[in-house]
């Protein structure tokens, strides 16, 4: 059962918003120390440290149970993962796989899968999180992260079961991709799984709900830097007077992109965006909200590399009671952030600006490089659209 305190009830489905790693693991933990008949769990980073074992000494006492336990990990994201730790992960029993198990020729390192199940029963999880110690509480020695994840119970289930059995199967570079894109819909929610260099439907649902908005754009995503579409269309919402809002992160482990993002700072200041740097801890959270009525939480990075190098995987809820949780916990991270204005952004050292201003020059190169084989990268519906598939 998904816990109370933020859990809404809508007419299909019980959500709950998970903010913060303390709730969202005891959530998970606890769920999958209750499952009967299966836990499958799919990351884009398992480590053996203090978290990853956690999960591996929860895991191991429903393999007697005789519960279906399956984890699949992403080949790149865990490399730093010992092979040995991996092996003894599957000497205990439990079915563990990479996706998509890499080889030394560069073609065959993408796509990369960096969606986020986590399966329980008749109970799902998604969000940004992952099993390592970034996002364990420092309390419990870990790095102190903070994640925003979301619990669904419902008919969409069966929809995060259906995407799970089609990443299991492209265990390695000679297993075709699966389809372009997966999409599950229900009256208050959609669930949406797209493909790496496929159309960006996860993209594509963001960008058509930003052009839509009245009142709000509110965006926390921890690594930033929209392509040209996204950014267009979110310059354009706020020039209209709809209260546009982006939290970014002070710290990061992706200095790359932080840099670039502080380097068109001023452009989106002058577009009237207004930007937030989240200063508690390392933000990894990923979530946006659309005026009253549209939320998406899910494992979707918003720059130009991401999204044409890694599946991804997101909730788009349209229920206006859940929205308004996300809409209150959007106000408590920005009260822990700090607002840039166009004075802070100057008050840089110049050698710091000019890195920030290389750094957005280099990504947008990229974007333009990447946008040669997969131009819906820089503009929308530059031609139709595959078909959705409901694996």
């Amino acid at each position: 059962m998904i816990a109370s305190g933020t859990r809404v009830s809508t007419s299909q489905h019980e959500l709950q918003l998970l903010a913060g790693m303390t709730v969202a693991l005891e959530a998970m933990l606890d769920g999958i120390r209750s499952a009967r008949r299966r836990v499958w769990i799919e990351t884009y980073i398992f480590r053996d440290d203090l978290l990853g074992r956690r999960l591996v000494d929860v895991l191991t006492p429903l393999l007697a149970a005789g519960v279906d336990v399956r984890l699949l990990y992403d080949d790149l994201g865990s490399k730093n993962t010992p092979p040995a730790y991996l092996d003894a992960v599957r000497a205990r029993g439990i079915c563990a796989r990479p996706y998509r198990q890499r080889r030394p020729i560069p073609a065959a390192i993408f796509p990369r899968n960096h969606a986020r199940i986590v399966l329980v029963d008749d109970v799902a999880f998604t969000g940004g999180s992952a099993w390592g110690n970034e996002w364990l509480p420092v309390e419990e020695g870990g790095e102190g992260w903070f994640d925003v994840c979301l619990g669904v119970r419902g008919p969409a289930v069966e929809g995060f079961a259906r995407i799970f059995e089609g990443h299991w199967e492209e265990r390695d570079v000679d297993t075709p991709p699966s389809a372009a894109t997966s999409r599950f819909d229900h009256p208050e929610l959609s669930l949406v799984s797209d493909l790496a260099g496929g159309w960006a439907s996860v993209l594509d649902e963001h960008c058509a709900r930003i052009r839509a908005a009245r009142r709000c754009v509110w965006i926390h995503n921890a690594y930033y830097f929209p392509p040209v579409e996204l950014r267009a269309v979110v310059a354009d919402a706020a020039r209209r007077g709809v209260d546009v809002k982006v939290v970014v992160p002070d710290q990061t482990d992706l200095p790359a992109v932080h840099w670039a993002a502080r380097g068109e700072y001023r452009a989106w200041l002058e577009s009237d965006v207004e930007v937030y740097e989240y200063q508690r801890t390392v933000t990894h959270a990923k979530y946006a909200l659309v005026d009253d009525d549209w939320c998406s939480v899910g494992s979707f990075n918003m720059n130009p590399t991401s999204i044409a190098c890694a599946n991804e995987l997101n909730v788009f809820v349209r229920d206006p009671d859940f929205v308004a949780r996300v809409a209150a916990q959007f106000a408590r991270d920005l009260d822990g952030s700090r607002r840039i204005t166009a004075d802070i952004a100057r008050s840089w050292p110049v050698t710091s600006r000019f890195g920030y201003r290389v750094s957005a020059r280099v990504l947008r190169m990229i974007e333009v490089l990447l946008a040669r084989r997969w131009p819906h990268l820089l503009w929308a519906d530059p031609a139709p659209r595959p078909a959705t598939v409901d694996r």
